[in-house]
């Protein structure tokens, strides 16, 4: 018998293409479910797995998501040019733009998120017990 323990489960297929592939795909606005979905491709946990595993991979998807948010923001000006005078045209094309907002919104929150502005106001009180004539030197000093 062998000291060295063996790895149960299916091999890993991450290869440098293979997130290659995947980060490329979700720039162009695909979704990691929908690219998962599609034969020879690893499940979505399996992605998210590689990326706790795999800092680089990890910098290259966050990129990916960022470019992704762009393209949402690029195909919602595109929805709304291309929307037809109908009110049923003109609903789906608020929906799919409303619906990548969110989304966008939530990948990028810096680029595309609710700008939230706080303005505080009220009164402040302070109050000092010092004595004044702890303020100033003795001329003894």
């Amino acid at each position: 018998m062998s000291d060295t323990k063996r790895k149960t489960g299916r091999p890993s297929k991450y290869s440098d293409e293979m997130a290659e592939n995947i980060c490329e795909k979700i720039a162009n606005g695909r979704s990691l479910r929908s690219i998962c979905a599609e034969d020879g491709m690893p499940t979505t946990s399996t992605v998210c797995k590689w990326l706790i595993e795999n800092k680089e991979f990890s910098e290259q998807y966050a990129r990916a998501r960022d470019k992704q948010a762009d393209y949402f923001a690029e195909e919602i000006i595109e929805i709304a040019d291309s929307a037809e005078a109908e009110s049923a045209a003109v609903a789906k094309a608020k929906l799919q733009i409303d619906a990548r907002k969110w989304a966008a919104s939530k990948i990028a929150p810096k680029k595309y998120g609710d700008k939230v502005e706080q303005q505080i106001t009220g009164n402040l009180a302070i109050q000092a017990d010092v004595k004044l004539s702890d303020l100033f030197l003795s001329d003894e000093e």
